[in-house]
Formats: C-alpha cells, sequence, structure tokens
C-alpha cells in the first residue's frame, strides 16, 4: 500500500476568515487515492474545529502571526499575516506520520504564495526528498511562478477531479495513478475530519457565463450537474460527524435548477435534515423564482449572496450583463416575500472595473442598501487567464510575474482615482447604511 501525504497549505495576506472554507479539490483528490487503496495522510493547515473561535453558523477567524511585510506592499497601512493552524502542530503531524511515496500539496489564491512557501519549507524539514506535486488553482492559474519558486515541485496546470485526470496529467512519480470509474466524492474528506465547524456541499461545477474577471471556465471547464444521490451522501457524511452548516461551492447553483437545485432541495426535506445552508459565492439574479425562493427557505437556507457587481450598462462587457437595478430589485421582493429576512440576503459590488470609479461604487453601495439588503463591497483581484487580467497587463506588467500584485487589498490602490483610504470609506460606508449584526432570533439554531 502506498503512502500519500495530502496537505491544504497556509495563507499568507491582510486578511482571512474562516466563512465555510474548505479544499475541495483535494477532498477529491483523497477520495481517488483512497480508491485505488492509497493510505492517506491529512493535514489542512486551515481548518477550525467546531467550537474553536466561533462566531457565527461555524464561522470564525484563524489562528495567526505577523509576518515581514514584502516590499511591495510597504506602504499599505496593514499587517501582512500566514494564517493556519499553529507550526508546532504541523511539525507533530509530520514526525507521526508514515514516510509518504508521494506529497500532495493544494494552491489556494495565487497572492497566497508566502503562505504556500511557508508550508513547503515545513514540509521539506521532515520529508526533503519525497516527490512534492502541486495542484489547484494557483498551478493552473500560475505555472510558471510556482515552477520558478519551487523547482523540484511537478505542477499540475489543468484540473484534476478524479484518478482518470491524475493519469491524463502525466504526473511522474505515480508509476500506476488511480483509475476509477465511479466519481470522485467529498465524502471522505469527512471522514479525516473530527468535529468539523461546517461542511461543504458542491452541487454543480462549473459556469455557463464568462465574466471578464473570473478564471471559472479556466479551473472548471464547461458545466455539469453532480448526481443528485452522491451529493446527499456526502452531505449525510458531514452531518454524521456533526456538521450543522453547510456551504455550497457552486459558482453557478440556480442553473438549470430543475435538474440540479430543485431535486437537492426536494431529497432535503424529505429526508428532514436539520441543518442551516449558506451560499457565499455569488448566485445569479436573473434565475431566483418564487418556487426556487420558497424551497430555499424551506430548506433551511439562512445566508443568500448574490453577484450584482455593477448595475451599469459601461461594464456590461465584465459582467456579461448579468443583471441590472430592475431585476435585483425584483428579486430582493420575491425572497422577502418567501419568508427571507433582508439581514439574510447580501449584494457583492465590485470595485476595480476598468475606467469605474470610487464614486460610482458608492452609488451602487447606496443603490443596495435602499433596498434594506446587505451591500457586500469587493474589490477587482487581476485573475490570470482572464480577459480582464489581460487588459491590464500592459499597464501593469508587474501581475505578469509577482502573484502578490494579484491581491485585491492592494491592486485596486494602483488604480487611478483609487486608493487604501478610498476602500476603506467604501467599506465603511456600506456598514453605516446598514447593520450587518443578525438578531439571533431570526435564525434560531436547528435542532441535532
Amino acid at each position: 500500500m502506498k503512502n500519500a501525504l495530502v496537505v491544504n497549505p497556509y495563507a499568507a495576506d491582510f486578511k482571512l476568515y474562516d466563512e465555510w472554507m474548505h479544499p475541495l479539490g483535494l477532498y477529491l483528490l483523497i477520495s481517488s487515492l483512497t480508491h485505488a487503496s492509497w493510505n492517506i495522510s491529512f493535514f489542512n493547515c486551515l481548518s477550525r474545529t467546531a467550537g474553536a473561535k466561533d462566531k457565527r453558523y461555524g464561522t470564525g477567524d484563524f489562528c495567526h502571526v505577523e509576518l515581514p511585510k514584502p516590499p511591495v506592499y510597504r506602504n499599505l497601512q496593514r499587517k501582512y499575516k500566514l494564517y493556519g493552524r499553529p507550526a508546532d502542530e504541523l511539525r507533530s503531524f509530520l514526525g507521526a506520520c508514515p514516510a509518504p511515496d508521494v506529497i500532495f500539496c493544494g494552491t489556494g489564491m495565487t497572492y497566497w504564495i508566502d503562505g504556500l512557501q511557508a508550508t513547503i519549507d515545513i514540509l521539506r524539514e521532515f520529508f526533503p526528498r519525497a516527490p512534492l506535486v502541486m495542484g489547484g488553482n494557483s498551478a493552473i492559474l500560475v505555472p510558471d511562478i510556482l515552477r520558478r519558486r519551487f523547482p523540484d515541485a511537478h505542477i499540475v496546470s489543468r484540473p484534476i477531479f478524479s484518478g482518470t485526470d491524475m493519469q491524463a496529467a502525466g504526473i511522474p512519480f505515480l508509476s500506476d495513478p488511480p483509475h476509477d470509474t465511479r466519481p470522485p466524492s467529498l465524502a471522505e474528506g469527512a471522514a479525516l475530519i473530527s468535529n468539523p465547524a461546517h461542511g461543504p456541499v458542491l452541487l454543480t461545477q462549473g459556469c455557463p457565463y464568462a465574466c471578464t474577471y473570473c478564471a471559472s471556465s479556466v479551473l472548471q471547464p464547461g458545466f455539469q450537474a453532480r448526481p443528485i444521490e452522491l451529493v446527499m451522501q456526502e452531505i449525510r457524511a458531514w452531518y454524521e460527524r456533526g456538521a450543522r452548516d453547510f456551504a455550497f461551492y457552486d459558482d453557478a447553483l440556480l442553473y438549470q435548477a430543475d435538474r440540479g437545485l430543485l431535486p437537492l432541495l426536494r431529497s432535503l426535506l424529505a429526508e428532514g435534515i436539520k441543518a442551516r445552508f449558506h451560499v457565499p459565492n455569488g448566485m445569479h439574479v436573473r434565475w431566483v423564482t418564487p418556487d426556487i425562493a420558497d424551497r430555499m427557505f424551506q430548506a433551511g437556507f439562512v445566508t443568500l449572496r448574490f453577484g450584482y457587481e455593477s448595475g451599469s450598462g459601461e461594464f456590461s462587457r465584465d459582467t456579461c450583463g448579468k443583471t441590472g437595478r430592475a431585476m435585483v430589485r425584483d428579486t430582493v421582493s420575491v425572497l422577502l416575500k418567501s419568508g427571507f429576512s433582508a439581514s439574510q440576503i447580501g449584494i457583492y459590488i465590485m470595485g476595480g472595473l476598468p475606467g469605474q470609479t470610487a464614486r460610482q461604487m458608492r452609488g451602487e453601495i447606496e443603490f443596495i442598501a435602499s433596498l434594506g439588503v446587505r451591500p457586500k463591497p469587493v474589490f477587482l483581484s487581476p485573475v490570470p487567464r482572464t480577459r480582464l487580467f489581460d487588459s491590464y497587463l500592459s499597464s501593469h506588467p508587474e501581475i505578469g510575474t509577482d502573484a502578490l500584485w494579484h491581491n485585491d487589498a492592494f491592486f485596486v490602490t494602483r488604480l487611478p482615482g483609487w486608493g487604501d483610504q478610498a476602500m476603506e470609506e467604501l467599506k465603511l460606508l456600506a456598514k453605516e447604511k446598514i447593520s450587518i449584526t443578525l438578531d439571533a432570533a431570526d435564525n434560531p439554531a436547528p435542532s441535532a
């Protein structure tokens, strides 16, 4: 039996909050390795157990230590931190796990690269010669940057969701890569985690849109729904481990809902699973119907987030014309009639689109707040292999070679008319316009 060490690395950033974070790609990899009878040792540097600094619905703060600020960030008035479990915990785990035949290390945001470096440094203390495979978002989006930083690693620059994908990727260290016709599952990940703070749900993969700022079509080519029974099995597995809060990871949860979300909601209601469901990824406003809203409310959804970005026609090319002000207004009305409280509904507003001004973003925040729901300002991160990234590359060539330039807390400050102060003022405006404190009476805890 072969030994695999699977690690979700640390993150280095100015801010990081556990809003139902899970390394889904690594869970699917673990599933394929398990089906192939590998012995798995798994360490998630960004994990939290239930009750560990919990805030609301299983969310909470990560442990962190301050890092020296890289020169590129010297003018940002913020502390740069390494987020994740204490390094001593990782070292203790590595000291007790079997010597790996292969180390699989995931990668998250491209600009978290200093956290990835900290992880690899510790791994090499214990296993200096073990073959190292890196996959995930950064490996797909910036493989050349990772190759320069980690020359001894094999960078898998294509999506991998199954043993068949691993074979196609041609990973040199695997003389006999896993091969299984069964779809990989998130359930094996649950089996490796005791007392999880929350659980993940993945109903669909991919997105039918191609917004200029989004890499969904690169990370998951095409759109497909996963089998409903498989998704239900995964929910049961996490539920049995103690999870009572579940977050959907779909990029287009409401798309073709008659074949995906609605059948799942019927199954959840039929089984009587008492849990809270959250959708932190922005859903598409145009696909909300009264029937979908009613069933989501009945099934226990308590956190709804929608992608609005901007209602201005000036930016419709960037947002694929997903929505406008009238459509958002109508959708909010539908959700309120279904029983959702305004405080449960959040609308993402994007800053940093080409030619956009802080004043324009301020107007969008004021509009969303006028609906009584929560404006959620977010700032553009130039994501490699997207059209928006390419458009910014000529004026900011640094984004092509330095992953730290991709940080959403930094890049917008380099745009004309923007700056750290403008960003802080917009975030403060959103907080002033509507309270973000939820009344516990709005959403009583489900019975176990």
